[in-house]
C-alpha cells in the first residue's frame, strides 16, 4: 500500500478504497463502505437501489447558512490487466496492488482507478474533516456505473439534491476547467449462430491458425480518441477482411470495455492451405507493422498454428462479420467548429466477443451534438442489420452545454489566479461526464470539473501524479472556503 503517504488523508482514502473491488456493475462493497463512513461519522445519507450514495454535511462555523455544494465523484472503475496478468487478477474479489514510482501512484499489472478514485477520495477527506476546513452545507454525492453509460447519474432521485452548485471532480488534467461535455451512447450489435462445427480431423488442405494483436497503448475512448492510437480490433478485422472467404472462425475476442480503446484482440480460424494465399497474408501483416511502427512501438501481430479442440461457423457468417467490422466507423468522425482542437462526434469499438449463439460487439458513441450522436447510430444500426445482425441501444446519457455566465466557473478562475498566478484553461471535453445528466435534470445548476493529472486513464498504464493531486486537493477546499455568505454578491448577477 501507500505506507509513506498514508498520513496524507486524501491517499489514506485513496489506498482504502482501492482496497474494495468496484467495477463496472459492481458497485455492491464501494456503496456498503460509504454507507458505513456515513454512519460511522454520525452523517445523514441516502442510498438508492443503483447503489448510489448521498452523504450530507452542514456547514462550518459561519457558513451554517450559505447555499450548499454538491461535491460529486462516481465509484466504479474500467477493470483492465496487462497481457501478463490478463485472467490472473480477479477484479471481483482481489484488491488493486498499489506502488509509488516517483511523482506517480500507479498499480501493478491493472488499472489504478484513480479515475474517480483520487476524486472520490477528496470528498471522504473533507467529510472526514473537522475545523481545518471552512465550507458551506455539502451533499457529497458519489455516483454507481459511470463507466458504463452513466447507468447511477440516470436512475438517481435528483429531488434528493438541494444544492444548486455542483463541483465534479472528474477532470484528468489540472489546471484545466471544464465547462462543457460530450454526451453519449453504447451500442451493443449481435450476430446469431447456430451450433458451431466440431472439427474431427482438419483436411489436409486446410490449417488451424491463432492470430493475436498485442501490445497497443490503448486509452480512454474520449479523452485519448484523438491521439492517434490504433484499435487492435480493427486492425485484426483488416488483417483476417482479405480471408473473408477463405476461412471459419472458431473463436474471436478483444477488449473489456467499450469505453476504452482495444488493446489487444485475437481470432483462432480455419484457414484454406494455399500457399499464394498465405504469402499474401503474410504480406498485408508486415505491411501494417510497417504503417503503425511509430504511433504504436510495441506492436505485436502473432500467428501460429493452433492444436486445440476446433469448433467453427460456416463462411456466410465469418464473412458477414468480417464485413461489418471492416465497415463499421471508428475513431474521430467530426472536429468542432467552436473549440480548436476538441473532437466534436466519435465512435470506438470497445470490446468483441463470440460465445456459444453469438457473435457480439460493444460499441461507445460520443458527440457534443445530439442530432449527430443519432445520426451515428443510426448509421451502426442500418450497417449491422444489412449484414444480418441486430443493434440494441443503452446508457444515452445528453451532452453538458456549455453556460455562458456561471458564478461557480468564476469563483474557481479567481481563486486559481490568486494562488498560482495564472489563469486556469477553459475547455469543453470529448468524453461523458455526469454533468450532462444533472444539467438536463436540475433546473438552473451552476457546475464545473477540474481535477489533477491523470495519465492513461483506463489502460494499466495509468497513472495519477501525487504533486498534482496534492494542489487540486488545496484549490478545492479553498474554493469551498470562498464560497461563503458573501459568496452572492461576489459572483452572482442579481
Amino acid at each position: 500500500m501507500l505506507e509513506e503517504l498514508k498520513s496524507e488523508k486524501i491517499f489514506y482514502f485513496f489506498g482504502q478504497i482501492s482496497e474494495i473491488p468496484r467495477g463496472s456493475y459492481h458497485n455492491e462493497k464501494i456503496s456498503e463502505y460509504l454507507i458505513q463512513f456515513a454512519a460511522d461519522r454520525g452523517l445523514s445519507y441516502y442510498a438508492d437501489s443503483k447503489k448510489n450514495v448521498i452523504i450530507r454535511k452542514s456547514g462550518t462555523k459561519g457558513y451554517e447558512n450559505a447555499k450548499p455544494v454538491i461535491l460529486q465523484a462516481h465509484m466504479d472503475m474500467v477493470c483492465e490487466s496487462d497481457a501478463d496478468s490478463a485472467g490472473k487478477h480477479d477484479f471481483l474479489t482481489e484488491p488493486l496492488d498499489l506502488y509509488i514510482d516517483g511523482d506517480f501512484i500507479k498499480a501493478k499489472n491493472t488499472t489504478l482507478g484513480a479515475d474517480n478514485g483520487i476524486g472520490m477520495a477528496y470528498i471522504l477527506t473533507i467529510l472526514d474533516g473537522g475545523t481545518e476546513y471552512k465550507h458551506p452545507p455539502l451533499e457529497a454525492l458519489f455516483t454507481a456505473d459511470e463507466e458504463v453509460g452513466m447507468l447511477g447519474a440516470a436512475a438517481l432521485d435528483l429531488t434528493e439534491l438541494k444544492g444548486k452548485f455542483l463541483i465534479n471532480l472528474d477532470t484528468e488534467e489540472e489546471g484545466h476547467l471544464l465547462a462543457s461535455c460530450a454526451g453519449g451512447i453504447s451500442l451493443n450489435v449481435s450476430f446469431g449462430l447456430k451450433n458451431k462445427t466440431l472439427m474431427e480431423e482438419i483436411k489436409e488442405t486446410e490449417r488451424a491458425v491463432r492470430i493475436s494483436v498485442k501490445g497497443l497503448t490503448g486509452g480512454h475512448s474520449g479523452m485519448d480518441i484523438d491521439k492517434n492510437r490504433t484499435n487492435a480490433a480493427i486492425v485484426l478485422g483488416r488483417i483476417l477482411f482479405p480471408l473473408t472467404d477463405r476461412c471459419r472462425l472458431a473463436e474471436f475476442k478483444g477488449g473489456i470495455s467499450s469505453n476504452a480503446i482495444t488493446r489487444e484482440a485475437e481470432a483462432v480460424l480455419l484457414l484454406e492451405q494455399d500457399k499464394k494465399l498465405w504469402n499474401s497474408f503474410c504480406g498485408n501483416i508486415n505491411h501494417i507493422i510497417d504503417e503503425l511502427c511509430t504511433s504504436e512501438p510495441d506492436i505485436s501481430i502473432n500467428c501460429e498454428a493452433y492444436t486445440g479442440e476446433l469448433a467453427v461457423v460456416g463462411k456466410d457468417l465469418t464473412n458477414r462479420v468480417l464485413s461489418f467490422l471492416n465497415t463499421v466507423p471508428q475513431g474521430v468522425q467530426v472536429m468542432s467548429p467552436d473549440m480548436e482542437g476538441l473532437v466534436e462526434s466519435s465512435v470506438n469499438m470497445g470490446s468483441m466477443r463470440m460465445t456459444e449463439d453469438r457473435v457480439e460487439m460493444k460499441f461507445c458513441l460520443r458527440s457534443q451534438r445530439a442530432g449527430y450522436k443519432e445520426y451515428l447510430c443510426r448509421k451502426i444500426i442500418l450497417l449491422a442489420e444489412q449484414f444480418g445482425g441486430t443493434c440494441e441501444r443503452e446508457g444515452d446519457y445528453p451532452a453538458w452545454d456549455y453556460k455562458k455566465d456561471s458564478a461557480l466557473r468564476n469563483v474557481v478562475s479567481d481563486t486559481y489566479r490568486e494562488m498560482y498566478g495564472n489563469d486556469m484553461v477553459l475547455e469543453g471535453v470529448h468524453a461523458g461526464l455526469e454533468c450532462g445528466v444533472f444539467s438536463e435534470g436540475i433546473k438552473g445548476i451552476d457546475m464545473i470539473s477540474i481535477g489533477p493529472d491523470i495519465t492513461d486513464a483506463h489502460s494499466p498504464k495509468e497513472r495519477v501524479s501525487i504533486s498534482s493531486a496534492r494542489r487540486v486537493f488545496k484549490l478545492l477546499t479553498k474554493v469551498l472556503e470562498e464560497m461563503n455568505l458573501q459568496f452572492d454578491s461576489r459572483y452572482i448577477k442579481m
